[in-house]
């Protein structure tokens, strides 16, 4: 598919373009079902091919030669060869050589259907097993363009079917019995203007190839536009609610979250005398042991401007970490105790290791393979177990610190905190002595409490928009399907559930 009209898509599109590339699919479908009842549905197959890609071996896998086009190597429908591995070339693979213009298509996983159209400028590249490409059989039939017009239908088809949703695995000959009608080049040039008329919002005429068609579509496209306002309306309210979190952690630093009239007017010094006074007696009483003693903290540890009067501590002076009992392999399908590992979820366990609030810190990469990163640390209270891959942070002085403060302070700069102190040439991963030379602020155990106070407000709000931008993503897939489906159209229209401007009130 080297000849004719290049296809290109800018990457660089309005929030209305996103919004039509997003449902692009959907009106292709409905165009092609409409077509059907003029034009005899045929299978794919006898007008396009799906050509696989060769299974290139892993081991034989090059520093440099002819790049292989992998599913990680193609998002936003353009190849990126910044991440991809190369091969030797070899005459025998001809056939397997992509071109300009070629789209390709995500035979399996998650992205499943995502397309791709190979842009000029990159050279001799292979298409690799799990990728499709569409070769037309008799590009007579076609107007090039509409062949990519025709594979955002077939991806949709594809996202759709039971065989996408339930196993993310479809093959070509899948692909090639998805039923389709190709109308006469006249009729395909209508549909290119007005798909691209539609997305530019441009419209040059009133007819372009089935006035029906045509209206339908556009209340289709209306209908999107009014639930896509609300979408970004949800996404601006959760954006918002970002915000006040870390105006309430910077206040919070400040000392201004509580009023001054309830202040006990302590500094931060006064809290750090009170905290060593306080260890002694635990340390005297044998409550707790006599640690290591660690380094000072320099101004270079902390990741933010230090507001006056606002000392700090290491947290291995205030808090005990340790590492995790249970390798995540002897989880307990029936377990009552929750077992806390990397992922968000939680399993289950048999056995209490730990008891009481407490902030879980991942000890290994969360991709490997030589790169630093953490998804995220976790928050628990209660009686529960930890993996051996992660560090359980527990305070013995509760009526300083309250830990739910400490969660969201170490998880808003655990990139300071944590990603950077990883290391490892391979198995990347976190000292516990990384964790405990981490420096804490000392601010008053009441300034601590309300930040937990306002914290819990914004959480039962995020939960309300999310739950909204779900509801809200359904209801337009749903408007779509049953469109396609020739049901008639909801007219339900989501109401906000956050106010329009977010405010709050930090003075008791």
């Amino acid at each position: 598919m080297s000849r004719g009209r290049k296809i290109t898509i800018n990457s660089e599109i309005d929030k209305s373009q996103k919004l039509f590339f997003e449902n692009v699919g959907f009106y292709m479908s409905i165009i092609n079902k409409e077509l059907g009842k003029k034009y005899s549905p045929e299978p794919l197959a006898n007008f396009i091919k799906i050509a696989g890609g060769f299974a290139f071996k892993t081991s034989s896998y090059k520093k440099s030669g002819i790049p292989i086009i992998r599913i990680s190597d193609f998002n936003n429908e353009r190849i990126d060869l910044s991440s991809c591995v190369f091969y030797d070339e070899d005459a025998s693979l001809q056939k397997f050589l992509l071109e300009e213009g070629d789209i390709i298509i995500c035979l399996t996983g998650g992205t499943i259907a995502k397309l791709g159209i190979v842009q000029g400028g990159l050279g001799k590249i292979y298409l690799n097993q799990r990728v499709g490409k569409f070769e037309v059989l008799d590009e007579n039939i076609f107007e090039k363009e509409y062949v990519y017009w025709l594979a955002k239908s077939v991806a949709n088809t594809i996202k759709n079917l039971a065989w996408g949703a339930a196993i993310p695995n479809v093959s070509p000959k899948q692909i090639e019995k998805i039923k389709v009608s190709i109308p006469p080049k006249d009729i395909q040039i209508g549909i290119i203007s007005f798909l691209n008329d539609l997305k530019n919002e441009d419209f040059k005429r009133e007819f372009y190839f089935d006035p029906e068609i045509e209206k339908h579509i556009l209340d289709l496209h209306e209908s999107s536009k009014t639930t896509n306002i609300l979408s970004y309306e949800l996404t601006h309210q959760l954006s918002l609610i970002s915000q006040l979190r870390q105006a309430f952690l910077r206040e919070a630093m400040q000392g201004t979250l509580v009023s001054n009239e309830t202040s006990d007017g302590k500094t931060g010094a006064d809290l750090l005398a009170e905290i060593k006074a306080k260890k002694e007696q635990l340390i005297k009483d044998k409550k707790i042991k006599k640690g290591k003693q660690l380094p000072p903290i320099s101004e270079e540890e902390i990741p933010f401007e230090i507001p006056e009067e606002l000392s700090f501590i290491r947290l291995g002076e205030i808090c005990k970490v340790e590492k995790g009992k249970i390798g995540i392999q002897r989880a307990e399908k029936s377990g009552s105790i929750p077992l806390v590992v990397t992922s968000e979820e939680r399993q289950s366990h048999n056995e209490i290791h730990f008891d009481g609030p407490s902030v879980i810190i991942p000890l290994v990469s969360s991709t490997g393979h030589g790169h630093a990163s953490m998804k995220r640390i976790h928050y628990q209270e209660g009686s529960f177990a930890v993996g051996n891959i992660l560090g359980c942070i527990q305070t013995y002085l509760p009526a300083f610190f309250n830990m739910k403060f400490l969660f969201h302070y170490l998880d808003t700069y655990k990139q300071t905190f944590f990603v950077e102190k990883m290391k490892g040439a391979a198995n990347v991963s976190l000292k516990l002595s990384s964790i405990e030379e981490t420096p804490i602020p000392l601010i008053r155990k009441e300034i601590q409490d309300k930040y937990e106070e306002l914290i819990l407000h914004l959480e039962n709000l995020e939960a309300s928009v999310k739950e909204s931008q779900n509801y809200n993503a359904q209801l337009l897939q749903q408007v779509l399907r049953e469109a396609l489906e020739g049901k008639e159209e909801r007219k339900e229209v989501l109401t906000l559930v956050a106010e329009d401007e977010l405010k709050y009130n930090t003075q008791t």
